[in-house]
């Protein structure tokens, strides 16, 4: 994991102070997360098509929460997180661990700045990494497959990051990518390349566009 990460130990401390100090407060307050509502990824006075945009594109939402914390904070939660659903086995974990992959990785716009690739998006990789690395093979089944949500988040980054106009950010990310495709390969999991992905996507376009009739 990162550097100065959570160890077990200490997640466990922290686990069994919150729940001895919080009862009847609900897990996401015991372990005081950040809220991430991740369905309302859009601004209050949202017009539709902003709607359509943020729903999709997580990116307001992640640069109104990094206004509030910063990204080491969140790489902390997403460490913590993980280590809550190891150690705790608590439900609570595997939630908010989801979202903030979710929020991360699906920030499309955010892929321009590289500020924030360097220090979260990037870093947030090689932490799933280590966590993948670290899990028993049946842990891997049984939860991080679970709606088959890690394949279909990181399918989705590979496509948005082959579709990234910076240079510099695609060359970081698809470095990360790569250990983490070789990895999953262990796992019997197959990660497409960008290219792969764009081809499958602009074969799905042609199935479904409008077809002219001439009359």
């Amino acid at each position: 994991m990162a550097d100065q990460g959570i160890s077990a130990a200490d997640a466990q401390a922290i686990i069994d102070s919150e729940a001895a100090a919080s009862k009847g407060v609900e897990s996401e307050d015991r372990f005081h997360f950040t809220h991430i509502d991740i369905r309302h990824s859009f601004p209050k006075d949202a017009e539709p098509d902003e709607i359509r945009r943020f729903s999709q594109d997580k990116s307001w939402l992640l640069r109104r929460i990094l206004s509030q914390k910063g990204a080491y904070e969140l790489l902390g939660e997403f460490e913590l997180s993980f280590l809550v659903i190891l150690v705790g086995q608590n439900f609570t974990g595997i939630e908010h661990w989801k979202r903030l992959l979710h929020l991360v990785l699906g920030s499309i716009d955010i892929l321009e700045d590289r500020e924030i690739v360097e220090t979260l998006t990037a870093p947030i990789l090689r932490i799933l990494l280590c966590q993948l690395r670290e899990c028993p093979q049946e842990f891997v089944s049984s939860v991080l497959e679970q709606d088959n949500f890690v394949a279909e988040i990181l399918r989705s980054l590979v496509l948005n990051v082959h579709e990234c106009q910076n240079g510099m950010v695609k060359q970081l990310l698809d470095s990360e990518i790569d250990h983490l495709r070789l990895l999953l390969a262990g796992f019997g999991w197959t990660l497409p390349s960008g290219s792969q992905l764009q081809e499958e996507a602009d074969r799905e376009e042609g199935e479904y566009a409008p077809q002219v009739v001439e009359l």
